[in-house]
């Protein structure tokens, strides 16, 4: 009887080694995820503030434009 204990708590030991080996392999892969979804984030927010400064000097430069015609061709009129 003190042998079939053994062996089983031989075989839940093992077990139990084995889930924490396994629960932290995935903690790991899970807090790389974390980590590229964060890098993801930051890059969107980059590229978003990006388009909008690019849209900015657009825009300023399509208001010079349009006020350059004014003054230029609003005084022939």
């Amino acid at each position: 009887m003190d042998d079939l204990q053994s062996v089983i708590l031989d075989e839940v030991r093992a077990t139990r080694r084995e889930l924490r080996e396994h629960i932290q392999d995935e903690d790991g892969k899970f807090n790389e995820v974390r980590r590229d979804i964060i890098e993801l984030k930051t890059n969107a927010a980059l590229m978003r503030q990006h388009a909008n400064v690019i849209n900015a000097i657009i825009a300023t430069i399509t208001s010079a434009i349009v006020a350059w015609f004014v003054s230029v061709f609003g005084q022939r009129g």
